[in-house]
Order: C-alpha cells, then structure tokens, then sequence
C-alpha cells in the first residue's frame, strides 16, 4: 500500500513539474563520508593473511544484493559497480550474524590501510540483522 501510495505521488508530482519520465526508476545515489548510509548484503568473514607473518586478522565483508557506484571525493577514488563492502568496527559480539542477511550503517571510505583488503570500506557505527522476508 505505501508502494503504491508513493508511485501515486511521483506520478502526480512528475505530472504537474512537466516532466513525462517518472523519477521512481532513479538510481540511489551514495557518498563517501562523512555521509552516513545503509546497505544490506550477507555478511560474511574472511580470514586475511598479509605479507607479514604476524598480520592476520578475520575481514567482515557485506556482499551485496545489486551493485553500488560511489563518485569520485577530494579523499577517495570512486568505484563503479561495486558489489562488496568490507566493515570495519564491527563488534565481536555480531560474529553471529555471518552468512545472513545484515543491515550495516555507517560512513563508506576508500581503503586506507592495510588492512582494508576491497575498494569500499564501511566505517561502521551499527550492525543488525535484516528484517523478517528481505533479501
């Protein structure tokens, strides 16, 4: 009902400005911080072994449903059609949630460090499990 409600506003709103192409199709649009955004994905934990013999440490990585781009920042390069996240600052607590689906809020970066194994990182202030019936 919300749906349809919503697609009953665009229209009436693309009606009235003139505009024949309805904006419900518009991509969502995402930044690197200090932005905050949400993305839902299954988690997952990868086991990363650097060069170093004493740097290893388990990667918590989102694997998203669709792909995401993020534009170019004065910090960051951007990404086109990036379909994995890596979260750092996820509490061990959440440990549980690997290979569900999980919604992650948080800022996005470029790697930084090296321990940022993927072109997107998420500075991440929470993680939950997806509501009943998504993904």
């Amino acid at each position: 009902m919300r749906k349809l409600l919503a697609l009953i506003a665009a229209a009436t709103v693309s009606a009235y400005t003139g505009n024949t192409q309805a904006q419900t199709s518009a991509p969502h649009s995402y930044c690197f911080q200090p932005c905050t955004t949400s993305l839902s994905g299954r988690l997952s934990i990868e086991h990363v072994r650097l060069d170093d013999p004493k740097m290893h440490f388990d990667a918590y990585v989102l694997t998203l449903p669709k792909p995401i781009s993020v534009p170019d920042s004065g910090m960051f390069q951007g990404v086109h059609r990036e379909n994995r996240v890596q979260l750092e600052f996820v509490p061990h607590s959440q440990r549980h949630l690997a290979g569900q689906c999980v919604v992650a809020t948080g800022e996005l970066t470029g790697p930084v460090t090296a321990s940022d194994i993927g072109s997107l990182v998420m500075q991440v202030q929470s993680v939950h499990a997806c509501k009943a019936g998504a993904m």
